[in-house]
């Protein structure tokens, strides 16, 4: 799971630089177009080097019976919520910091804040490295750890210096993959043998519906509020996340796979 991560994060850094690169150059249209360009790339060589699956057609998937089995497992759906608030908070600092970045006392251009997103390489790392030191200690000791490492980057970009923003995003970034590859690898600990085919689909249902759902809300918390708003709506989540990682810890004996 970790290499797959880290593979994420080279496609979000890549497509945020090209798509700010090429829209600063020329114009957004040529930026959004440019990313489509690479998305369809993208999906050719995958048709192109995708190994056949081989299914079973004659047996039914347990889809229903497993959706049920992980609605009803806390252990699931905690870690479902985690994803849901991870990745929301993580979509709406990176959309909006580009927006303090380009206003005064910065003033930089796009093309120039679109070199923070180098920061995903931290990601690169840290979503590969995080389990070794998991390996060690309690998995969810581990999450507590990093998510308190979320905060204190989150906490250096208040300070009005851009080399306290950089180093600020590059530890909530490398926080918040290694959070990420803890809490997916974790998913299918906490399933039951009927919910365990679905359970990592619902995880990343989560996360994909938080990226969606709060990055939108932290654009209207920075609308109205400034930056201060939307880094008070991302503290909140990764808060909220905190929490849900204490229940987690308590449910983790109770709910474990037998």
């Amino acid at each position: 799971m970790g290499t797959y991560i880290a593979g994420t994060t080279v496609g979000g850094l890549a497509g945020r630089i090209v798509a700010a690169m090429v829209a600063d150059w020329w114009c957004l249209n040529a930026g959004q177009l440019a990313i489509v360009a690479c998305a369809a790339l993208a999906t050719a060589v995958y048709l192109a080097t995708m190994q056949p699956t081989v299914v079973d057609r004659s047996s039914s998937l347990p889809f229903w019976s497993a959706l049920a089995a992980n609605l009803r497992n806390p252990g699931v759906m905690v870690l479902v919520a985690q994803a849901f608030l991870l990745m929301g908070g993580f979509v709406a600092t990176y959309n909006y910091i580009a927006f303090r970045l380009e206003a005064e006392p910065f003033g930089l251009s796009l093309a120039q804040v679109s070199w923070l997103f180098l920061a995903y390489l931290a990601g690169t790392v840290s979503s590969r490295v995080v389990w070794r030191f998991a390996a060690d200690r309690n998995p969810t000791f581990t999450l507590f750890v990093v998510l308190g490492l979320m905060l204190g980057g989150l906490a250096l970009t208040l300070i009005e210096s851009l080399i306290a923003i950089m180093v600020g995003i590059v530890i909530y970034t490398a926080a918040f993959f290694a959070a990420h590859s803890i809490a997916s690898g974790l998913i299918d600990r906490r399933a039951t043998r009927a919910g365990v085919s679905l359970a990592p689909p619902l995880y990343y249902l989560g996360y994909y519906a938080g990226s969606s759902v709060l990055g939108w809300v932290g654009g209207v918390a920075f609308l109205n509020t400034g930056w201060i708003g939307g880094w008070v709506g991302t503290v909140t989540m990764v808060a909220a996340t905190i929490i849900l990682t204490g229940v987690l810890a308590g449910l983790a004996e109770r709910f474990a796979k037998p």
